[in-house]
């Protein structure tokens, strides 16, 4: 299998995800954490059918992407602009999902019953929408 792990990139790297990647047949792990992405989250990542891990925690939070903001040694970071894109939520193989510490301003989308995801990180973005379902009632979760 093919496992692609962005964040070892030095420096890390700016701009957007590069969607090309999710075409492989073979990937079954992304991993793009703290880095200094600014573009939305592609349904494209959806194509990537063998993906088991798809860690996108903190896309904007890397250390060379922060701003200060005036004297007091704060620094800020951009939110993830968009939605995140439904068909996460029914990737027939996906096992661990972190999207946590983006900003994300979305709707959390339920689970299909055969859903084999089993870590769910989601905390840190802007979530809404009413809570018509329950992880718990179909999932057998290891972390949330």
């Amino acid at each position: 299998m093919l496992h692609l792990l962005t964040q070892c990139m030095v420096p890390p790297r700016a701009g957007t995800i590069p969607i090309f990647i999710f075409e492989s047949p073979l990937l079954d792990t992304f991993v793009a954490a703290k880095n200094c992405f600014s573009s939305p989250l592609s349904s494209s990542m959806c194509n990537a059918k063998a993906m088991k891990v798809l860690d996108l925690a903190g896309l904007s939070a890397g250390s060379g992407c922060a701003k200060e903001f005036g004297v007091f040694n704060v620094y800020t970071i951009a939110y993830i602009p968009g939605t995140i894109p439904e068909c996460l939520f029914s990737m027939p193989l996906l096992q661990a999902l972190d999207l946590s510490g983006n900003g994300i301003k979305s709707k959390v989308f339920p689970l299909g019953r055969n859903s084999t995801l089993r870590n769910l990180s989601l905390a840190y973005n802007r979530l809404f929408g009413k809570r018509d379902f329950c992880f718990f009632d179909y999932h057998s979760f290891s972390g949330i």
